[in-house]
């Protein structure tokens, strides 16, 4: 069990957190140790990524899609694991492509639909590290 003394706290990622351990058992309170020298940073998910550029092939069954790898602080001060891309094709609701069941790491992708696809195609992309999915880019 952890105990945090002390008011709210408001950690950003990147914040150092250094702790000191206090052992309570029958014989009651050890003293406290000296603080750790390394201290923990605080991580989240990643941020909400630029939207993918998108090239309709020279067929309207081809996209050629990609997107930014996410860096520094955007990504969440975690690795990204993988990448998640839904498309929209202008009526119903969003699609997978790519990312969400298998994991997906690469920065691009080709979508070859089965038949032409419509005039306007909405693509949105979002990022994965150890601690989750980041949101949706716009």
């Amino acid at each position: 069990m952890a105990l945090f003394w002390g008011g709210v706290h408001r950690l950003e990622q990147g914040d150092l957190i250094r702790f000191k351990i206090v052992r309570v058992n029958f014989a009651g309170e050890s003293p406290a140790s000296k603080p750790n020298t390394r201290g923990i940073t605080v991580e989240k998910q990643p941020a909400t990524m630029l939207g993918p550029e998108v090239v309709r092939g020279a067929m309207s069954f081809k996209f050629n899609i990609k997107w930014s790898k996410l860096t520094g602080d955007d990504t969440g001060g975690s690795a990204i694991l993988g990448y998640n891309l839904q498309y929209h094709p202008g009526l119903g609701s969003w699609e997978e492509v790519v990312g969400l069941v298998a994991t997906f790491k690469k920065t691009s992708y080709v979508q070859t639909m089965t038949r032409p696809a419509p005039e306007k195609m909405f693509y949105r992309i979002r990022a994965r590290n150890r601690w989750g999915w980041g949101p949706f880019s716009d």
